[in-house]
Order: C-alpha cells, then sequence, then structure tokens
C-alpha cells in the first residue's frame, strides 16, 4: 500500500479550477475503487509515498490444513474466514509533495506454481480516505490503521489533526463522474459551443433580450448543471445571467460553491443554483425566458438520462422564440456484433457468456461496456442509424422521430475462420455540439466520425440470440423492430432478407437509414438460439433472481420519489456509508 493523490481538482481541456469539488467529494464508501486501464479520462493517480507491505495470506496452505481437520468443505469455508481478521499500522513515508486523499493498495495473486515459474496477477485499487491531508513535504512520516476481514480491507487515519478539511466528504458521486470532467474533448467541444451560441445571441435584437441594437444581454440555462461546470464554461463565453438547475441537493450546493470561488461573477454577471426538479421550473414572461439552454445529459446509448424529454420541456416552457439549445442534434446509431470472453491461461470461459450478457435487447435493458479497453469482439453487421434528433425543430419533427419503425442490418462477410455468430447488439450517440468541430461521440474507435476523439463515455449492450450465422450469407439484411419512450431502447428481432445487391456498399465510417418499408419477400425466421453450454434451468433461475431485485430497486426508487425529501434519504445514505467505512472512527467493530 502507499499514499497518492487521485481527486480531480480542475476541468480537462478548458482551465477550470474545481477545488471546492475536490475538497468535497470522494465517492466514500466502504468499497474501494478499481484502478482502471487503457482510457485517457481516467484520472492520473500521483503515488507520494513508498509502498509498504500489508499482509500475505496463503489461501492453498489454509484451506489444507482446515480439511485435514474437517468433514464439511462448508465449515472449513467458514474457519477461514472467521481466522482471517485483524488490523496493523502503517508508518508511509512521503516521497513527493502534496495531499493525500487515498490509499493505492496493489494486490498481487499467485495463480500457481509450474515448473518453478510463478503466475502472478496484479491488480490496482484505490481506497478514498475521509479528506485530502495537510500538504506534506518529503520525508515526512503518517501512521494509518489498516485492517480486513474476509470480505474487506479499510484504512484509517486516527489524527483527525492530518486533514486539511474537515473528514467525510459532504458530495457521493459514482467513479464516472470524475472522469466525465477529466473528459477534454467533451468540456472542449461544450466550451465551442456555448461561445458560438451566446456570440449568436448577443448579435440578435429583439426586445425580449433586454439589449440594444446588436444584442447586450444574454440569458443561459444549465439543465443538470452537476457541479457547474458547463455553467462556468457559459460565464466564461460571455453570459450576463446563468441558472444552473440540479436535483440532487449535495451536487446543487457543490456547484454554489464552485461558482462561488470561480471569480467570474460580479454585480453584473449573475450565476444562480436552483435544487429542483427540470419540470417543476418555469419562465413567467417571455422575458424571463432563456437564449440558450445547454444540456448535457447524455449517457452511453445518448438517452438514459432523459435529456429528450427534458429538452422538450425546455423548448416549451424555458427557451426563448428564437432561442438555442445545445447540443443541437443527437443522433443514435447501432450494430449487431459478436462479443466474447477472453481466454484466461489457456481456460475457455465462454458458458459464462450467459451471465456476462444478462441485459436483454427485447426487455429495454442494457449494460455500459468499452469496446475500446481490450475487449474481444467482433462487428457481425454494418453500422445503422436508429434515431436522428433535431432539438431546434419542431416538437412535431422531435416526435415523430421517436415513432417505431423497422431496421435493417446488412451483415458483414466473416472477418476470420471461426464460427460467424450474433449474441449481442451496441448503440452509441453522436451529438453536434459545436458547427465548427467533430460531433461529440460515445461510439467505439472502428465506427466514430472522423475527427471524433475517444471520450470516457462506454457503450450500450445488450444480448441477443445468441445466434449462429454461418448458414445466413453475407448481405443479408436482419430486420428489427425498434421502439423508445424517449429514454428507453427495445429491440425486436424479426427475420432475415436477401440484400439488393445493386446497392452500394457502406463505407466502414458511414451509415445506413433506417428504413420503414415493408419487404417484398417474406422474412426467413431467426436462427435457432445457440444452446447455452449450462442448463437452462440454472440461467432462467438466475435471470429471475436478477429480475426480482431489478423490480425491488424500482419499487424503492418509486416509494422514494413519492417521499419526496430527497435531502434528508441522501442525508441517512451519508451516514450509512461514512459508518461502514470507516466504522474505527466510530468506535464501532466492523464485520
Amino acid at each position: 500500500a502507499g499514499l497518492a493523490a487521485a481527486r480531480l481538482d480542475a476541468a480537462a481541456g478548458v482551465d477550470l479550477p474545481l477545488v471546492p469539488y475536490c475538497e468535497s467529494y470522494g465517492g466514500f464508501g466502504p468499497l474501494p475503487v478499481a484502478l482502471p486501464q487503457g482510457r485517457p479520462t481516467v484520472i492520473q493517480t500521483r503515488t507520494l509515498s513508498e509502498q509498504v507491505p500489508v499482509l500475505k495470506y496463503d489461501l492453498q496452505a489454509a484451506f489444507s490444513d482446515l480439511h485435514k481437520n474437517s468433514d464439511s468443505s462448508d465449515s472449513a469455508v467458514h474457519s477461514v474466514g472467521a481466522d482471517f481478521a485483524g488490523s496493523r499500522t502503517l508508518r508511509f513515508t512521503s516521497t513527493a509533495p502534496g495531499q493525500p486523499d487515498t490509499v493505492l493498495l496493489r494486490c498481487t495473486a499467485v495463480l500457481g506454481i509450474a515448473a518453478e515459474v510463478e503466475h502472478l496477477q496484479t491488480f490496482d485499487n484505490l481506497h478514498s480516505l475521509p479528506a485530502r491531508l495537510e500538504k506534506l513535504e518529503p520525508g515526512v512520516e503518517v501512521e494509518i490503521c489498516c485492517s480486513w476481514t474476509a470480505h474487506r480491507i479499510w484504512f484509517e487515519v486516527g489524527d483527525f489533526c492530518l486533514f486539511a478539511t474537515l473528514p467525510f466528504s459532504r458530495t457521493h458521486l459514482l467513479d464516472w463522474y470524475s472522469e466525465m470532467m477529466n473528459d477534454g474533448p467533451r468540456n472542449r467541444a461544450f466550451a465551442a459551443g456555448l461561445v458560438e451560441a451566446i456570440d449568436r445571441a448577443r448579435a440578435t435584437t429583439s426586445p425580449t433580450n433586454g439589449g440594444e441594437e446588436g444584442g447586450t444581454c444574454c440569458r443561459v440555462m444549465d439543465l443538470g448543471c452537476g457541479v457547474g461546470v458547463l455553467s462556468l464554461l457559459a460565464l466564461r463565453a460571455g453570459a450576463d445571467k446563468v441558472t444552473g438547475v440540479e436535483i440532487t441537493p449535495h451536487l446543487a450546493r457543490c456547484a454554489r460553491r464552485v461558482i462561488a470561488a470561480s471569480g467570474l461573477t460580479d454585480a453584473s454577471v449573475e450565476a444562480v443554483v436552483q435544487c429542483a426538479d427540470l419540470r417543476a421550473v418555469e419562465c413567467s414572461t417571455d422575458e424571463d425566458r432563456f437564449d440558450v439552454i445547454v444540456s448535457e445529459l447524455l449517457d452511453a446509448g445518448g438517452m438514459g438520462e432523459k435529456i429528450v424529454p427534458f429538452m422538450r420541456h425546455a423548448k416549451a416552457h424555458l427557451l426563448k422564440a428564437g432561442g438555442e439549445l445545445i447540443p443541437g442534434r443527437l443522433r443514435i446509431k447501432a450494430a449487431l456484433v459478436d462479443l466474447r470472453l477472453p481466454r484466461l491461461a489457456g481456460v475457455d470461459l465462454q458458458a459464462f457468456e450467459p451471465f456476462w450478457l444478462p441485459a436483454r435487447a427485447s426487455a429495454g435493458e442494457w449494460l455500459s461496456m468499452d469496446l475500446d479497453s481490450g475487449m474481444d469482439w467482433e462487428a457481425v453487421s454494418d453500422p445503422l442509424e436508429v434515431i436522428s434528433l433535431d432539438f431546434n425543430g419542431t416538437q412535431a419533427e422531435i416526435a415523430q422521430a421517436l415513432w417505431e419503425h423497422d431496421l435493417r442490418f446488412r451483415l458483414r462477410p466473416p472477418a476470420s475462420a471461426v464460427q460467424r455468430r450474433c449474441n449481442a447488439i451496441i448503440w452509441w450517440f453522436e451529438a453536434d455540439v459545436c458547427s465548427g468541430q467533430p460531433a461529440l461521440s460515445s461510439g467505439p474507435t472502428a465506427f466514430r466520425p472522423a475527427g471524433s476523439e475517444r471520450t470516457h463515455w462506454a457503450q450500450a449492450v445488450a444480448s441477443l440470440g445468441p445466434w449462429l450465422l454461418d448458414d445466413v450469407p453475407p448481405g443479408c439484411e436482419f430486420h428489427i423492430r425498434v421502439r423508445t419512450d424517449g429514454v428507453n431502447l427495445a429491440w425486436t428481432p424479426l427475420g432475415f432478407a436477401a440484400s439488393a445487391l445493386a446497392e452500394p456498399a457502406n463505407d466502414e465510417r458511414s451509415c445506413q437509414q433506417p428504413s420503414t418499408s415493408s419487404p417484398t419477400a417474406p422474412l426467413r425466421p431467426v436462427p435457432a438460439v445457440k444452446k447455452a453450454l449450462l442448463p437452462e434451468a440454472v440461467l432462467q433461475s438466475w435471470r429471475s433472481l436478477g429480475s426480482e431485485t431489478l423490480a425491488g430497486l424500482q419499487d424503492l426508487r418509486r416509494r422514494l420519489d413519492e417521499l419526496g425529501d430527497v435531502e434528508r434519504l441522501q442525508a441517512v445514505q451519508s451516514a450509512v456509508l461514512h459508518i461502514s467505512a470507516q466504522p474505527g472512527l466510530f468506535g464501532l467493530e466492523a464485520t
């Protein structure tokens, strides 16, 4: 283990300081955060001390000894769990100046010994401290207590004088949140789009914009403002008033602190953050409406954070006539793929694929996967444009783009000699944020538009089939019906049809256009689903457990929404997380 600094204190690509955010967040909880590799938006961890040994445990020897004295493997496992607990004081010596906020834990597992060569598997994870420590100079020694049980390991700072701020974070965020603000292409695209839109608004002469000829006043709204990065970019771009709307209380409070510390507001430039549901926000007069409304409520699949219904509400109730929405356009694209689990140490893990891809395309379920991070996959079809939304168009045009329709995915020739198969559909978004820049995209490298950079977003993945396609000739079209409520996408396979051979082949980076026309010939049925290596009863039982858990979570969410006291619920959640993460600081014994 070693001390490290792993918190984000500036938005990448736009030079915006986020010190209040850095001091108040941490994603603090009882579980560590895996240190992902390969993505450019991952926060670069700075090591601030030497590594010190924590513990070593020989599981093989422990199980061997226990099995000799036990008639039951279950009791052996229980005994190992009861034995495997303890604590020790670690002394870290700083090697570089900085403020530690994390313990970087490096775990090495010896998977086996063959011909006297050890097979090692090493992985890193981060354990957040309750707050950043005071700045340390090289050579300073810090004591931290490390405790562990059979279930987890955690670190506690006993001397509260070491903390630079009050311990325990005030903002609880998932891991991807900091990656989002560390996404240079995303931040630069929105910065350029805001400059462009605000300049256009200022150039518009209108009796309702509060300005003289040439326009001097520009009002901007930031929907789902989070900690206020886009609000700061709007202020920097020349907006006279910025209103951020954020439904989550701790994020709204953090945004107010970030904006107040930015130095971008004064007597003539105003910025406010409302903690409210966007759908409850309305403007009483036309003068109160906004010239520009910006939102980055985008997820891997494009629509899951409700950007479509929120933009439609904003367009109807908050935007001035002739005003502008950012992003202006949103396109959803998709492709059929074959996703494979890698072989580990020569072991074929194919039997685990039903558990690896539990999200069903027909039910509107999906998982987020980054296909550019070493995934083993192959495109089975050409990419296809599924939905195209013009937020600056009419409400009728947006509604029509969301209608149910049929898609025709043209199958590609096999790229290798292995058995052709389709077991998933992937989809991603392309957003037009600034007219002078490539689209912002969550697509994998193989399908991103020319000039688009890799971002923090992954891709949406859902399971289909799996179907063997050896008997389906390349060039055939696979028909799938897509339905959406503006948030979720559900995919229904219909069958195959022969493709018109005279049509030009698609370039790898281009997409076919969706078709709603009926085929002239009856569709061939989809191939029989490939038989799973595990009994169907086992898979069905596991899926039922997942469905029941999901239904329980959805019911809990509905009841919490009905209760309405979001802030108090979050305070209780914070207290539970703090106590479970640092039991010793509360005089409790961990289990």
